[in-house]
């Protein structure tokens, strides 16, 4: 209990002190009608990237009054614009004195300036009073930055200064008419219009994105069919021409194979011929050779030379040596079998010779 009464009067201390304070402030700033004054405002406007003057820029100053209630901001007293000229310079005509009702807002005037393509720009001055007389000060030096964000922020940025624009002109009666306001308010409808163009622009994209799509997945259900006729007519043809392939390699293997029996047959029988030739021709020789011994030796020829005669036409016979001894005899087992040959007739006669006649 007693912790919960310490915050009732904590609360009503408080209270009666807020209602104090607000009411002596109050006080304070309702004060009966003032004469006041100011100077012209100049002023250049310019590009912040090149420096290069910005014609036909809006500028508007905006005076607003202390009202009984300084925690709320004041509503305008008096409204001025202008426009900058080719060089970017701009001038604010001075007014008063004129009679208000309460002091001007120790902020004021705000200076508000604004060019399609470049951000807002905004400043409270706040000029110094001699008085009710304001201080001439220097010429204001404004900077204006492209605006280089999307269309949606800039969207966003004309809603902001058409509010600020319209707080500023509603407390005047009669409102006026602002061509900073008319301008805004076309910079706004134009990019409305832009991003309705463009959001069409997207959406005429999208369909024609998607009949690209279906026309794309058409063409490739179309090539996929064909792909596969194709697939199949080649491995039918494939598989034909390794059929046929293989017919004509075992035709081909079979008329090797009857060539080549031809052909053994046909040595076997060269072979067989040339055997029984060699043989005639052999039996031939050894009948010639017999005769040719005898009618030697009827001849009156020695035994000797008869002996070394016929040695020598059976160890160095040149028919056996060149059809029979050279194709199936190394060569050097041959030659060496000649060489060693050589002293055999007449190491046959040289017996003979000893032994004498038969």
């Amino acid at each position: 209990m007693g912790s919960g009464r310490s915050w009732r009067c904590e609360a009503a201390l408080l209270l009666t002190i807020g209602s104090l304070f607000a009411l002596g402030v109050g006080a304070a700033y309702a004060q009966g009608p003032v004469t006041y004054s100011t100077p012209a405002l100049r002023g250049r406007v310019v590009a912040k990237e090149t420096a290069s003057p910005l014609a036909g820029a809006h500028v508007l100053a905006a005076w607003q009054g202390n009202e009984a209630q300084p925690l709320i901001r004041p509503a305008t007293v008096k409204l001025l614009e202008t426009a900058t000229a080719p060089d970017g310079s701009f001038w604010v005509p001075a007014w008063g004195p004129e009679s208000l009702p309460t002091p001007i807002y120790w902020q004021s005037p705000t200076v508000v300036v604004f060019l399609p393509g470049y951000e807002p720009w905004r400043l409270d001055l706040g000029l110094e009073f001699r008085g009710n007389e304001a201080k001439i000060r220097d010429p204001l030096d404004i900077r204006l930055s492209r605006f280089e964000k999307k269309p949606e922020d800039w969207a966003q940025h004309l809603s902001e200064a058409t509010w600020v624009l319209a707080y500023f002109a509603a407390p005047l009666k009669p409102m006026p008419q602002l061509r900073m306001l008319s301008a805004v308010e076309a910079e706004w409808r134009q990019t409305v219009v832009g991003l309705r163009t463009e959001v069409k622009g997207l959406r005429d994209d999208v369909g024609t994105a998607k009949g690209e799509v279906a026309t794309l997945k058409a063409q490739a259900d179309r090539d996929r069919q064909t792909v596969a006729g194709q697939a199949a007519m080649f491995e039918k043809s494939f598989g034909e021409a390794e059929t046929g392939r293989a017919a004509k390699h075992g035709e081909l293997l079979r008329s090797h194979e009857e060539a080549f029996g031809k052909l053994r047959q046909e040595q076997s029988v060269a072979a067989e011929q040339a055997a029984r030739d060699a043989l005639v021709r052999q039996q031939a020789l050894e009948t010639d050779y017999r005769e040719g011994a005898a009618t030697t030796i009827k001849s009156g020829a020695g035994a000797p030379q008869v002996i070394a005669f016929v040695t020598a036409w059976s160890v160095h016979s040149l028919q056996r040596l060149l059809m029979w001894e050279l194709p199936v005899m190394d060569p050097k087992a041959v030659w060496v079998r000649v060489a060693v040959s050589v002293p055999l007739p007449f190491l046959a006669a040289a017996i003979a010779m000893l032994v004498g006649k038969p």
